[in-house]
């Protein structure tokens, strides 16, 4: 069974695409192809459906996949007992996040990450829809949510807070709202599908539903719309990283 033939599979078996694993690797699909083929011919089963848009597992393919994952881990780590394994990581890091949260955060400090991980390509989706990590084959994915899938692994990064701005030309004008229920006569900008905002006070956590509201995607276009004076935004405020 060849080592080079689990590692593709297994990038298949996250990424749902031979071509796409092939060249995380350096093959090309016409190589890639054929590697799976052997590797199925040596086991003499089929591990993966394939169709013209995308592939999955076959039964036995899944059954497969965690023993493959085992195999690999094992020899990485016994080469690295002897000295000859890769003192550093290599291969294609796939990260999805949130557009602003990638923009303020994750890219001033690629260019540091990268120097010190030559060998890593970094494959990086920004985007404020909601996309599927399995299906997109993300290694990383930050998220500002719970956690819905129990297979996943998740790291608390920060703490989150939500604090209420507004322009100072716009407060001039309209004047300053007290309380959440006061947000009924004003303007609000908010991200769409965060209509429903959250306030706790010493009293109770309230709820408020913002009837007058202008939703904007991506999260980039509230701040600006904000500084523009068109009225009160929530904003993100994370304390550390």
């Amino acid at each position: 069974m060849n080592f080079e033939h689990l590692k593709l599979f297994v990038r298949v078996a996250s990424t749902h695409n031979i071509s796409q694993a092939g060249q995380e690797l350096g093959l090309s699909p016409p190589v890639a192809s054929m590697h799976i083929n052997r590797l199925e011919e040596s086991l003499g089963v089929r591990l993966i459906h394939r169709t013209t848009r995308k592939v999955s597992l076959t039964e036995e393919g899944m059954a497969f996949l965690p023993h493959a994952e085992e195999i690999i881990q094992s020899v990485v780590v016994a080469r690295a007992a002897v000295g000859s394994g890769d003192a550093q990581p290599q291969g294609t890091l796939r990260i999805t996040a949130p557009a602003s949260f990638g923009r303020m955060h994750l890219m001033p400090a690629f260019k540091a990450f990268v120097a010190q991980y030559p060998a890593l390509y970094i494959d990086i989706r920004l985007t404020d829809s909601i996309v599927d990590l399995v299906e997109g084959g993300f290694d990383v994915a930050i998220r500002n949510a719970q956690l819905q899938d129990s297979s996943l692994i998740a790291k608390k990064l920060a703490v989150d807070k939500r604090i209420m701005c507004a322009s100072a030309d716009y407060v001039a004008q309209y004047g300053k709202p007290e309380t959440p229920q006061d947000l009924h006569h004003h303007q609000c900008i908010n991200q769409a599908g965060l209509e429903n905002w959250i306030f706790s006070t010493p009293d109770a956590t309230i709820e408020h539903e913002n009837k007058r509201l202008n939703s904007y995607r991506p999260w980039r276009s509230c701040s600006r719309c904000l500084c523009q004076w068109y009225g009160h935004c929530k904003m993100r405020h994370l304390d550390s990283l």
